[in-house]
């Protein structure tokens, strides 16, 4: 997970970690990049092997009514939301959009408010408890007590009830508190060792665990992280994927507020593509996340769109689902052309190939460059882009850019 930046309070025990970036994108209607030709498919409803959700919590909140709810629940197959922000007279006509659609209540599972229990809260070195620098009475947890879980456990069940959603949305299972700036220092075990990162991923997969099974609903959740961080021999992410029934990757394939211009090398690249093929080989698909919280112009947003969806579609098996804010400022309901596509359904994994990774669809070839050597990919039919424009012939790969090319 990306290092939060901050943090914001809700009512009882309800903790609300409010993920934001540096300076967001901003354009005047003269600045503005002209809109991508519009796909085929004007919505993405379930049938589509390409599967989006939206963390729609994280991004700009935008009034709800009838009408926008129903057209998310036609684009996406999971929202996670704070509880309110769908009530409960839109979630029928919500439902019958799309059959499939599960929305999870937002929880932070790993920080609480005061007023509880000195037992319940993570300490220091110092036996001080740890708290966000820029919210100081919004504290971290000790999460491997058995009073917090049972918390926890409490608090999902009735934000459930309360929502009327599906699941509980677990965020903060990973281990991003014990390595990122955002708290004023770092928790210690009972003993006064710090924390590891593998016994963090231990007891909030414990947390989890004990969620689903005192609640009896879903569980969904946020930890993973990164490819790197899912595939590390030392302190792995993976655990989290038995834990839950999904778990969403916050960092994939950029970190939110990382340079425009700053691309992940070959091998760690390829560690995202291979974290959803593994996810899904053990039943799972991954709930991908990517950020662009930084200045950019129109064109560097859509090429790292593009670049991070042909990654992604590289990788899925159909059950991963895919979400992309374009910046900070965006409202995240997964409604840019880019995210709209029909790929078609995959017809084998992907490979490498001439310089790039490849990927045949039926109704399109996948094309990512990940390398720093420019590439030139011959093409044995016409396609068009995800713009409009008509390539044959043959199609040019700079360094970290992809194509997703349709027929």
């Amino acid at each position: 997970m990306p290092h939060p930046a901050s943090l914001r309070s809700v009512p009882a025990v309800v903790a609300t970690l409010a993920l934001t970036g540096v300076a967001a994108l901003t354009m005047s209607p003269a600045q503005a990049a002209p809109k991508p030709a519009a796909p085929t498919a004007q919505l993405n409803p379930s049938g589509n092997f390409l599967k989006l959700w939206t963390a729609e919590w994280m991004g700009k909140h935008d009034a709800c009514t009838a009408a926008t709810a129903t057209a998310l629940a036609q684009r996406v197959d999971y929202i996670a939301a704070m509880k309110g922000k769908f009530s409960a007279t839109l979630l029928p006509g919500m439902r019958a959009a799309n059959p499939d659609l599960r929305i999870g209540v937002y929880r932070n599972a790993t920080f609480g408010n005061a007023g509880m229990t000195e037992d319940l809260y993570a300490h220091d070195a110092g036996g001080n408890r740890i708290h966000a620098i820029k919210w100081p009475t919004t504290y971290l947890m000790q999460i491997d007590s058995p009073g917090w879980s049972s918390t926890l456990n409490a608090s999902c069940a009735d934000l459930v009830a309360r929502s009327g959603y599906d699941d509980c949305y677990l965020d903060v299972l990973g281990y991003g508190p014990l390595t990122s700036v955002y708290l004023n220092a770092k928790p210690v075990n009972k003993d006064g060792s710090l924390w590891t990162p593998n016994q963090w991923i231990a007891a909030s997969s414990n947390l989890a665990r004990n969620v689903k099974a005192a609640t009896g609903e879903g569980v969904t959740g946020n930890g993973i992280g990164t490819g790197r961080r899912y595939w590390s021999t030392d302190m792995p992410s993976k655990p989290l994927i038995p834990a839950t029934d999904q778990v969403a990757a916050e960092g994939f394939v950029r970190d939110a507020q990382s340079s425009v211009t700053a691309y992940r090398n070959e091998a760690e690249w390829k560690k995202d593509v291979d974290m959803l093929v593994d996810s899904e080989a053990a039943g799972k698909g991954m709930m991908t996340m990517t950020k662009l919280w930084i200045t950019a112009t129109p064109a560097q947003v859509d090429a790292w769109h593009e670049y991070t969806l042909a990654t992604f579609l590289l990788g899925s098996g159909g059950k991963s689902k895919f979400f992309f804010l374009r910046s900070k400022a965006d409202t995240g309901w997964m409604d840019h052309p880019f995210d709209l596509i029909n790929p078609g359904t995959p017809l084998g994994g992907y490979r490498p190939e001439g310089g790039v990774y490849k990927r045949d669809f039926t109704t399109s070839l996948v094309l990512v460059n990940p390398t720093k050597v420019t590439a030139t990919v011959p093409l044995t039919r016409t396609y068009t882009t995800l713009t409009g424009a008509t390539v044959s012939g043959s199609v040019t790969l700079a360094p970290n850019t992809a194509r997703i090319l349709r027929f």
